[in-house]
């Protein structure tokens, strides 16, 4: 039984309650969100109940998020699995840029993790900024010299392009991030 059927009346043509008869009728948005859910995925194979409650409870998220998006913003006019994916992307985006700002704060961060923050920040902030300052940007990088890395010994001559993403002085693929940045 249910609050909105409280008797066993049948439908006498297909021989089913009325109960289930109104769940087929209304079933659809059911269906909809199943289907939306296993074309994209955030699902992983895992053996711990409460990571599958909370991939099941990620994609639904994801796909009422991006329901109330589209109810916002009518006028964006993209729609589909690559509208999804986008959506998608942005909100992690969104999401994780405020972490990262916080991590790249703290002064105990190993040289690739600190590196590696830098380089995610920096490209965000060139896709946020306008197309003429981005090409500027990558024009003069183009025309940059090699020079000596700053922490290798004297004896290895290490020459490269690659620039400490904090002071910018000269370091090899093996240092990135510079010694007296890293303190």
């Amino acid at each position: 039984m249910s609050t909105m059927h409280h008797d066993d009346s049948f439908d006498i043509e297909c021989r089913k309650p009325e109960m289930v008869m109104s769940y087929n009728a209304t079933k659809g948005g059911v269906d909809t969100m199943d289907q939306m859910c296993h074309a994209l995925t955030t699902k992983r194979k895992t053996n711990r109940w409460p990571m599958l409650l909370f991939y099941n409870l990620l994609d639904l998220a994801s796909i009422a998020s991006l329901v109330v998006w589209r109810k916002l913003n009518p006028n964006d006019k993209v729609s589909g699995e690559d509208d999804r994916v986008l959506f998608n992307l942005a909100t992690a985006k969104e999401l994780v840029l405020p972490q990262l700002e916080r991590r790249q704060a703290q002064k105990i961060l190993s040289r690739n993790l600190r590196y590696w923050i830098n380089t995610a920040l920096e490209d965000e902030r060139a896709q946020t900024q306008p197309a003429e300052e981005a090409s500027v940007s990558t024009d003069s990088t183009a025309t940059q010299k090699r020079g000596k890395c700053c922490k290798c010994p004297r004896q290895k001559d290490n020459k490269t392009t690659m620039r400490c993403s904090l002071c910018k002085s000269s370091v090899c693929s093996k240092q990135l991030i510079c010694l007296s940045c890293q303190q």
